[in-house]
């Protein structure tokens, strides 16, 4: 949305108090309308700490998440944000994480572990559960479960 003021018409016939209350109706409609959408597709996850705070990022912003293929990884941390929803394309592919760097680097992050299960909705640690935990294997999650817990979008 592109929104333009026109400054030379002469705003001196419009008290000052009427003046701000329209510039800042016109500017709360058009934040509500640069409101971000985000597709997902086909994203292989990645850190979880940097997921944990671009998924914060998207909830700050009210950004409205489509997952639109596979969401693998830490990109599941994505399924706890309120604005979030699938198309039939969409699946979320679940693994234990490992540590990145150190000494142990490539192991298996039990902590993390732990914390990833803790941090998932009630119905997503169900299924993870059912389906093995989480392992060094993916497990994949298709939209014929997930459409039953997250709302639909249609295709993206």
């Amino acid at each position: 949305m592109t929104m333009t003021i026109n400054w030379k018409h002469n705003c001196t016939l419009i008290p000052a108090g009427w003046l701000m209350l329209a510039l800042a109706i016109a500017f709360a409609g058009f934040a509500r309308a640069s409101t971000p959408t985000v597709v997902i597709k086909d994203n292989p996850g990645g850190s979880l700490i940097a997921f944990l705070l671009q998924g914060e990022e998207y909830r700050s912003l009210g950004a409205r998440l489509v997952v639109d293929g596979a969401c693998n990884s830490a990109c599941t941390l994505y399924m706890r944000l309120p604005n979030i929803c699938i198309t039939p394309k969409a699946s979320f592919g679940f693994h234990a994480p490992r540590y990145a760097m150190g000494s142990k680097a490539g192991e298996l992050a039990p902590d993390a572990t732990r914390y990833m299960m803790k941090v998932y909705p009630k119905w997503v640690q169900t299924w993870v559960t059912s389906n093995g935990g989480l392992a060094a294997n993916l497990i994949i999650m298709p939209y014929s479960y997930a459409k039953n817990f997250l709302p639909t979008c249609g295709a993206a």
